[in-house]
């Protein structure tokens, strides 16, 4: 908190727009993770769309369910994806070529929406597999992904350290505007 109020009174919003620039390395690691996860699940689990009547013995099936009710906690991750999309007006105002304004919004919303599509997609595969279920014991994915593996798993422990860099860069930003 107290490193947030310092870099906060820095006026110079190119400091923190060159400080961002460094997230992308980390957003790029999380969406790795989260594609590797999926990948994990697709491999390691039998999903099915709907649980059959009968099942072999022995045999652990998973259910991908289309539609639910229970998809609350995935909202709070999107919701937090658009907020911070909101700071793209102070950097396209300081814009060294203007016009080229239009272009580079149209391909940041764009890749921002593939990547979401991408990253929930092979998340809620990868969350929903045998490895959480039947080795971590998770009955459902939690508002927090990272939440789902143990303390001492390093990999999910770089992704937590990205995680709060990434937020920390971001809100530096966002209260410097």
């Amino acid at each position: 908190m107290f490193i947030m109020l310092i870099m906060t009174t820095i006026k110079n919003i190119g400091i923190f727009v060159k400080i961002n620039t460094v997230g992308v390395v980390f957003i790029l690691m999380i969406i790795v993770f989260i594609i590797v996860v999926g990948i994990y699940g697709l491999t390691n689990t039998h999903y099915v769309f709907e649980i059959p009547a009968h099942a072999e013995p022995g045999e652990t099936v998973h259910e991908l369910k289309l539609f639910s009710s229970s998809f609350g906690p995935l909202l709070g991750i999107l919701g937090g994806g658009y907020y911070l999309h909101n700071i793209t007006l102070p950097i396209i105002r300081n814009a060294k070529n203007p016009e080229n304004n239009v272009r580079d919004v149209f391909w940041g919303y764009f890749l921002v929406f593939v990547s979401y599509s991408v990253c929930g997609l092979m998340g809620y595969i990868g969350f929903s597999g045998s490895y959480f279920t039947d080795t971590l014991h998770q009955p459902q994915i939690l508002s927090n992904c990272l939440l789902m593996f143990p303390s001492g798993d390093v990999i999910a422990t770089i992704i937590r350290f990205c995680t709060f860099c990434q937020i920390l860069a971001a809100m530096c930003l966002m209260f410097a505007c």
